[in-house]
């Protein structure tokens, strides 16, 4: 039982301090605002929570990247190993026990050469033996530097691909955070609307039902006084039943829409919300050339799409260098102390042992039965296919970016046509409410005139949503905020 309260009581203080207005505090009523609604959604929705951690997510993935382009320095040593055994002598013929104790250190330098595809690694080290059984002074043999440097001849480099597309997978994952708040945005609206909407329609159907209810009786003493025909009153209660009927349909749909709406939001069930439509209009027009311009320059689609192009031309090349042999070459250059040292400060004593090698590696494939040319033909048709799947979706943009910036300007005035649309509606409907009772007015044009008032109230509520849907479009399609003029990323 605690676990509910404790949900309830935080989501009620986070309400408080984003200064949303409380109904009752006892109930978990609430006055809740489109604006209250957005704002609550990006502070504790999962979705929002989500979208953070996956930015944080892309962020560590491309500090992971540049620091494997950075020098390493580590560390190897084993600080004790002892060992025991016991060898047998033919001259003897006898057994004699061996002991000792041995440490040993590395340490390793490595640096990756991305233009040339290699690995550049210097390392030293130090060796302590010390045998046991024996009276012998420990021996110590060192190692200053060895050089080592290992790459693929004439092969595929992946380091300087990895310097193309990591680059661009983090550009993308930074513009994707803030596509994925403005899908959030876009959800909310939904949420809201549908709830609002559907909350209107009860209304509406409650009122309906009450008016229905109070003109039965007008209705029963109009038929009692032959100015009503029996046809007419059996019309009047069949609306008076559907009336019902559709009033408790409505009633549960809105707790569905309810309840999707608080689950959202992250908000316990049991809190009770009303909601108001917004009265201002944030953004009224936009350029339409400039919506083409910021979709072409922002859109994130265009990245996802430019990063498939790249991760298949790399696929194609390493297809292509894989396909016929494979060539490394391996170069060392070191110098050691083979020698033992009985003397710790004689160990880098310049008496040293100095090697180099070159080794070059061949790997060619006599009999692959095909598999070095269907690998080539995949990566190639990848790569036609993903060209073609860009240039698909620079159209579709371009075609998202007009159509959305000519209906975003056409709102206004579609708007303001409802609104006075919903007033006329009202007062029509009111007057002939006012004539029926008057016997000025039949059941059908009563009927006729509840609908159109109905129809136009959820029309101008219809309107604000779809306002308000392509109001979010358009930033999600360009990552600009047009109400502020300023970019909703940062470069």
């Amino acid at each position: 039982m605690m676990k509910p309260i404790i949900k309830k009581s935080f989501a009620l203080i986070l309400i408080f301090l984003l200064g949303i207005k409380i109904l009752d505090a006892q109930s978990g009523s609430i006055v809740l605002s489109l604006d209250d609604a957005l704002k609550l959604a990006q502070e504790q929705s999962y979705h929002a929570k989500v979208n953070q951690h996956q930015q944080l997510t892309g962020y560590w993935n491309y500090q992971n990247f540049l620091a494997d382009f950075r020098p390493s320095l580590s560390l190897r040593t084993s600080p004790l190993t002892y060992q025991n055994n016991k060898r047998y002598t033919g001259i003897e013929d006898s057994y004699y026990r061996n002991e000792s104790l041995q440490s040993e250190a590395l340490l390793y330098l490595d640096q990756r050469i991305s233009p040339l595809g290699g690995t550049l690694s210097v390392s030293s080290g130090l060796q302590r033996y010390e045998f046991l059984a024996s009276e012998s002074s420990p021996e110590y043999f060192s190692q200053p530097f060895i050089i080592n440097y290992r790459q693929s001849l004439l092969g595929f480099n992946p380091m300087k691909w990895a310097r193309k597309i990591e680059p661009l997978i983090f550009e993308t994952t930074k513009r994707e955070y803030v596509e994925d708040t403005e899908a959030l945005n876009l959800s909310v609206v939904s949420y809201f609307f549908d709830y609002t909407w559907l909350g209107w329609n009860v209304k509406l159907a409650k009122e309906n039902l009450d008016d229905a209810q109070a003109l039965i009786e007008v209705a029963e003493q109009r038929y009692e006084s032959g100015s009503l025909s029996r046809d007419e009153l059996l019309d009047m209660q069949l609306a008076n039943s559907n009336a019902f009927r559709f009033y408790k349909e409505l009633v549960l749909q809105q707790r569905k829409a309810k309840d999707d709406f608080l689950n959202l939001l992250m908000l316990p069930t049991n809190i009770e919300i009303e909601t108001i439509l917004p009265e201002t209009l944030p953004l009224e027009q936009v350029d339409v050339k400039k919506v083409f311009e910021l979709a072409n320059a922002n859109n994130p689609e265009l990245l996802r799409k430019e990063l498939d192009l790249l991760i298949n031309q790399r696929n194609l090349e390493q297809a292509k260098r894989e396909r016929y042999f494979q060539a490394n070459i391996d170069l060392a250059y070191n110098r050691t102390k083979s020698a033992p040292a009985t003397q710790f400060s004689d160990v880098y004593k310049p008496e040293f042992n100095t090697s180099s090698y070159i080794s070059l590696g061949l790997n060619v494939p006599i009999l692959d039965w095909g598999r070095g040319k269907g690998r080539y033909e995949v990566a190639r048709s990848s790569l036609e296919t993903s060209e073609l799947l860009a240039n698909k979706t620079i159209q579709q943009i371009e075609q998202d970016a007009l159509t959305f910036g000519i209906t975003f300007n056409s709102q206004k005035i579609i708007i303001e046509s409802a609104a006075r649309s919903n007033s006329l509606a009202t007062e029509s409907y009111a007057l002939t409410v006012d004539r029926f009772h008057e016997g000025n007015a039949d059941v059908l044009k009563l009927t006729s005139t509840r609908r159109a008032k109905d129809k136009a109230r959820l029309d101008y509520i219809n309107t604000l949503e779809r306002y308000w849907t392509y109001y979010f479009l358009l930033r999600q399609l360009t990552l600009f905020d047009f109400n502020n003029g300023t970019s909703l990323f940062i470069e």
